[in-house]
């Protein structure tokens, strides 16, 4: 069992995200923790389209996450330990697996402003992740959240 502490951050690249991460570096520095970033990457690709067109569509977001990944470790992580867990599945069960997976301590993910309604009609990962979470969570407000 691992003893390093970790933070996971869960993240779409959105500047809600973006703003999690910072907050999770944040921590990181104060409590000398490393950094697991997770990114999934969904099937969005219509259940008709064929299967080789399939995987290329998914190979391309994963090669994306990775090279945003990247450059968030070296932009807005920078002086952390950070890995990278770049999953295919639904994003609340990608994040959740993550954290067990990487023992997490926290997990920090954003909140995107959709409000109570677009809650209630849509659900949102973040409000999932919480409802099943297995380890701490923080969740940090978009601007649009933070102003209601």
């Amino acid at each position: 069992m691992s003893t390093q502490r970790r933070i996971l951050v869960a993240t779409d690249f959105s500047p809600a995200s973006e703003a999690a991460a910072r907050e999770a570096a944040r921590l990181a520095r104060a409590l000398g923790s490393g950094i697991v970033v997770v990114h999934a990457v969904e099937d969005r690709v219509h259940p008709l389209v064929d299967e080789k067109t399939r995987r290329q569509v998914q190979a391309t977001h994963r090669g994306l996450a990775e090279e945003a990944a990247a450059r968030w470790c070296a932009e807005i992580l920078d002086g952390c330990a950070v890995e990278t867990c770049i999953a295919e599945g639904d994003p609340a069960e990608v994040i959740q697996d993550c954290a067990d997976r990487w023992q997490a301590d926290l997990v920090v993910i954003a909140t995107h402003g959709h409000g109570a309604i677009g809650r209630l009609l849509l659900g949102s990962t973040a409000d999932r992740v919480v409802r099943h979470a297995t380890r701490p969570v923080l969740v940090v407000p978009s601007g649009e959240d933070a102003a209601r």
